[in-house]
């Protein structure tokens, strides 16, 4: 075709569109003028013209999206649209399927939506280590590269399609050759990727062929066996306040217990009693006490382990979408559960009570947080520590669900197992807060000593009617004996 509108368009035959050479895409015959009186084109208003009527004379054109119809994929690249070679062609169901787009974010979108395929097995929003072990493992090979093209550049017609020969003429025999190789190379690369994390995935019989002391001892690799090594990891990692509610309250639960124990051994246990505490034979003499933390953060830090555990016992029994570690709890257990699970709800609601009060109020002060009494919830949590401690495994230790957990802590995100140099660290530090809970739950045992509730102007009379009460109660040290020979010391059948 001739005439100096076609300095600035060009025609396809199918389908029968108007297409701006500048802009290298489709333009809409009512949109003509609009397009081209735009100050990037930079035209006089008398070439406009005689473009606009020269389309207006052209037969048989597209004029809106209801007469168009967008290939899937053409043989030949349009010559006048523009020719994209970075396009992804969706590869989970490619005989139905045959989405393409431009960047590795719009197609997991579409991956995420139409195939329900995710990158994160579970839902919610994912956890750190989730987001950093998906960065190193790299995604599946879900899409491959491929040449594409498209009518418009946006609203309806935009869909990109595949070009499945971009040149011109034929192809150099070189040019079909090295795409092809590179593409074939980056699969190969992906399938080997694959085979290596399936094999970290799975925990196999064959594990134990790795030289690990603990492994040997405790036969982590016989308990989970044929579990999956992300979805363990992710059942003791740190729980979401927005999805998991009542682990999150749960976890600063027993932030707050710790500390309260912390407080307990450092402002109220004696010197006797810590020594007793610190046994780990029936007859022992010990030279040093136990020993408080120096701060709050500290003690915090080291119930991480607990806290772990709780969670994987939160988890495994609330979830039930993929094969979990065999365990079983007492009757005493499941009561103590039930009873936290529901103080950490109640405890939840609370605090958004609170919070939407005191935004109501225009943050006014709360109680202080060093001043605050011990809670149901850090309560709740305190006594179903105390019923895992107490628990003694008769035929396996793991029927102890404690012994259960501290395997579970024993799997190491990058593979393979915790070594003797990183696993003692975490026994010690369940070791030293049970001797905590230990001397707390013996002075909560014992209530609070008739000297120290007492006020000045009590009478004697009371003081009378009080001594037979309070001799008839156990003291502290009687106490802390007992459940130290229960279930702390070496020849017991507890986890510790």
């Amino acid at each position: 075709m001739e005439g100096p509108a076609f300095n600035y368009i060009e025609l396809l035959n199918d389908p029968s569109l108007v297409v701006c050479k500048q802009c290298q895409h489709a333009i809409w015959p009512k949109e003509v003028s609009r397009h081209f009186h735009d100050a990037e084109h930079d035209l006089s208003r008398e070439t406009v013209g005689q473009i606009v009527t020269t389309v207006e004379e052209l037969p048989g054109l597209t004029q809106d999206s209801t007469q168009l119809n967008v290939p899937v994929a053409v043989e030949r690249a349009f010559t006048s649209l523009r020719l994209r070679r970075d396009g992804l062609l969706c590869q989970i169901e490619p005989a139905r399927c045959h989405y393409v787009c431009t960047t590795e974010d719009v197609m997991r979108k579409h991956l995420r939506q139409v195939h329900r395929a995710s990158r994160y097995r579970r839902k919610g929003r994912p956890t750190k280590r989730q987001q950093k072990r998906q960065e190193t493992a790299g995604d599946p090979v879900s899409w491959i590269s491929v040449v594409c093209q498209r009518f418009f550049p946006s609203r309806q017609g935009s869909r990109y399609f595949q070009v499945r020969r971009s040149d011109e003429g034929r192809p150099r025999t070189a040019d079909r050759i090295v795409p092809v190789w590179n593409q074939a190379v980056q699969i190969m690369g992906e399938k080997v990727k694959q085979a290596a994390a399936e094999q970290q995935r799975v925990i196999a019989e064959g594990s134990a062929r790795e030289v690990n002391q603990w492994l040997e001892r405790a036969g982590w690799h016989k308990y989970l066996v044929g579990l999956e090594v992300d979805k363990l990891l992710d059942c003791v990692a740190e729980p979401d306040e927005e999805t998991e509610r009542e682990l999150w309250m749960i976890w600063r639960g027993m932030d707050d217990m710790v500390q309260e124990c912390q407080k307990t051994v450092v402002e109220r246990a004696g010197l006797h009693l810590r020594f007793e505490a610190v046994r780990t034979e029936q007859q022992q003499t010990r030279y040093t006490p136990l020993q408080g933390y120096m701060d709050r953060k500290a003690v915090v830090k080291h119930a991480r382990p607990w806290k772990q555990i709780l969670m994987f016992i939160g988890r495994t029994r609330e979830e039930r979408e993929w094969r979990k570690p065999k365990y079983k709890l007492k009757k005493e257990q499941k009561k103590a559960w039930k009873h936290l699970w529901r103080a950490a709800g109640s405890a939840y609601m609370r605090t958004q009570e609170v919070l939407d009060k005191e935004s109501d109020e225009d943050g006014g002060e709360g109680p202080a947080q060093d001043e605050r009494p011990p809670n149901a919830l850090s309560q709740a949590c305190l006594t179903f520590c105390f019923t895992l401690l107490r628990k003694q495994y008769v035929q396996t230790e793991y029927d102890n669900v404690l012994i259960c957990g501290l395997a579970v802590l024993g799997v190491r995100a990058s593979g393979g197992w915790t070594g003797a140099d990183g696993y003692p660290p975490i026994l010690s530090k369940m070791i030293k807060i049970a001797r905590f809970m230990v001397i707390e739950q013996t002075f909560r045992e014992r209530g609070p000593d008739i000297s120290d509730s007492s006020s000045d102007d009590r009478s004697s009379e009371s003081n009378t009617d009080s001594e037979p009460e309070d001799q008839d109660r156990p003291d502290c040290l009687t106490l802390v004996r007992k459940y130290m020979n229960e279930f702390m010391i070496r020849g017991t059948n507890g986890a510790m």
